[in-house]
């Protein structure tokens, strides 16, 4: 009986082991033999460490609602063993019920599974993101404090889903904080539940933020740490300049030690050439992950027996990512590496 696995085998076969490593390619066939087929055209991301070679990587899910996201979700079990031991266990429960109120949330959805953290012989378990920003059910004519309303009510409803009810007041009073302090021209654009890895928080992607704005805006909001070691890439991309920019906090019971800078530009901007270069030169990363970045944007064909696709790989962003070990600050760059397939079957 055909998994997702059968997609994803091929896929990793003939990725650079550069990029996805035997263990890595082992656990993506893990988690993908638990979920249907019927997946096999959505898109997925790969998460690839720049500066370290054998980093694990990390794999995500896409769903949309264009494309019947909410019910590929409900029934999202490869077989009836697997849609047992999915139903069974309180994770899952959590994101079938989060599934069934989709509608009310976001038109996109994924899951994103760190796989340092799936086992063989264990149900793989991921984290939940969404997209909070505009909805098609939304007035686009709403105003910002409106929809700002709307999407916190959105949140508190989904976390009482996925955390523990005694944590929500500490965790709804940060998320306030959060948002309040925000720079005016700010939004909420991503929501995510850390349901394997930062437990008990709920993740904020902010866009519109502008790198100068970012350390007072930390202290604002209580982080203590050492921001020294990001300073530089941050006047290096304000300067650039970046198109995009997005602050990823994560409101625990308190503010989480580690944060995170998103940097999009259009998919076959020069100007990844030139950031890429400057992180190569920072040591956030490695001369092979470098070029490996540089040429991913390319149509790929892959083969699984009788099926064929043509799949449209898109660089998508850079991730800087700041965390406090024992009061130093360590900076890390990933890249976030999205495939478009489109399975079809050439058999007679």
């Amino acid at each position: 009986m055909k998994t997702l696995a059968n997609f994803m085998i091929p896929f990793c076969a003939q990725s650079s082991r550069a990029f996805i490593s035997n263990q890595s390619a082992a656990n993506i066939e893990h988690v993908t033999k638990y979920i249907t087929p019927a997946a096999a055209n959505d898109t997925f991301c790969c998460e690839l460490h720049l500066g370290k070679l054998d980093a694990p990587v990390d794999y995500s899910l896409h769903f949309s609602r264009k494309q019947d996201g909410q019910n590929k979700l409900l029934h999202i079990a490869a077989n009836s063993q697997s849609d047992e031991q999915l139903h069974n266990h309180p994770i899952w429960q959590a994101i079938f019920a989060f599934a069934k109120q989709w509608q009310h949330s976001a038109d996109h959805v994924w899951l994103e599974f760190d796989l340092d953290q799936q086992f063989p012989g264990e149900i793989p378990l991921p984290s939940v993101f969404y997209f909070a920003a505009n909805p098609s059910y939304q007035n686009e004519e709403l105003q910002h404090a409106e929809l700002t309303h709307i999407q916190q009510e959105t949140i508190y409803n989904i976390a009482q889903l996925f955390l523990a009810s005694e944590d929500l007041p500490a965790i709804f009073s940060q998320l306030a904080l959060y948002l309040e302090f925000a720079p005016k021209q700010a939004q909420l654009n991503q929501v995510g539940f850390g349901l394997t890895r930062n437990k008990q928080c709920i993740r904020l992607q902010l866009i519109g933020i502008q790198p100068h704005q970012i350390p007072d805006y930390l202290r604002t909001i209580g982080w203590k740490g050492d921001i020294a070691p990001l300073l530089p890439m941050l006047q290096y991309i304000e300067a650039l300049p970046i198109d995009l920019i997005a602050l990823v906090i994560d409101a625990g019971k308190q503010i989480a030690p580690k944060f995170g800078i998103e940097c999009y530009l259009k998919q076959s901007d020069q100007r990844w050439n030139s950031f890429l270069a400057e992180l190569v030169d920072r040591g956030l990363c490695l001369d092979q992950k470098y070029a490996l970045a540089q040429n991913f944007s390319s149509i790929q064909v892959f083969n699984s027996e009788q099926q064929i696709s043509l799949t449209h790989q898109r660089f998508s962003h850079i991730k800087l990512g700041l965390a406090q070990e024992h009061g130093v600050g360590s900076l890390e760059a990933k890249a976030y590496l999205f495939y478009f397939p489109d399975w079809l079957s050439y058999s007679s």
